[in-house]
């Protein structure tokens, strides 16, 4: 089965924050490409197997049925609707953030 995959307002606005901060922290060098790049990838690999990417780590978090993919420097977190076929990337965010906090867990 292929599944749609689809961001939510919040992780496509984390995105173009991603990038905007790459941007302009960078001056316009790769890394905001690079990452666009990962991003793109996830997407096709999310498509095709969905589940074969790690429940989040924190207990509290992976029981809500969050899953992440590495997405360069960054993480994205999905959800899978088996029902529909439908992979919701949730929120995008830099490795060093606290996911639990981010999420409302």
């Amino acid at each position: 089965m292929r599944f749609h995959v689809q961001g939510t307002e919040a992780a496509l606005e984390d995105l173009r924050e991603a990038l905007a901060y790459l941007n302009y922290s960078m001056g316009g060098k790769s890394a905001p490409t690079r990452v666009l790049e990962a991003y793109e990838k996830a997407i096709s690999a999310l498509e095709t197997m969905p589940d074969g990417f790690p429940l989040a780590v924190d207990s509290l978090v992976s029981s809500l049925g969050y899953r992440w993919i590495a997405v360069a420097s960054y993480i994205a977190v999905y959800t899978v609707d088996r029902e529909h076929g439908i992979v919701f990337i949730e929120r995008i965010f830099h490795r060093s953030r606290n996911w639990r906090a981010l999420l409302g867990a």
